[in-house]
């Protein structure tokens, strides 16, 4: 581990912390993790350069990464896990599915 001083306006370390609480109560860490966490997606998304690719997450910590989803699944499928209990993250940010028009039923 190494220890990196970051400075920041004392409103968003304020509203940083009422996230980590939130997501993660008082538990030890909880704001290294985030952090961590984060600065590990903004890396990840300049070095991609366009590529996709996805990660899962348990308690905090990446067990599994791969270029697409079915991969991705595969190796969750491998390893055995129950995939209700994780969280699936992408490297590049997906566009929402919106749907418009209108509903109705044929006379």
């Amino acid at each position: 581990m190494v220890n990196v001083t970051v400075s920041m306006s004392e409103e968003t370390a304020r509203k940083l912390r009422k996230v980590v609480r939130e997501l993660y109560g008082s538990r030890k860490g909880a704001l290294s993790s985030l952090v961590e966490g984060a600065v590990r997606e903004a890396i990840a998304r300049q070095t991609s350069q366009g590529k996709t690719s996805f990660r899962a997450i348990r308690d905090g910590k990446v067990f599994a990464t791969a270029d697409d989803l079915e991969e991705l699944a595969l190796i969750i499928r491998n390893k055995g896990i129950e995939p209700r209990g994780i969280r699936i993250e992408s490297s590049v940010p997906l566009k929402p599915v919106v749907r418009v028009g209108a509903r109705g039923r044929a006379a």
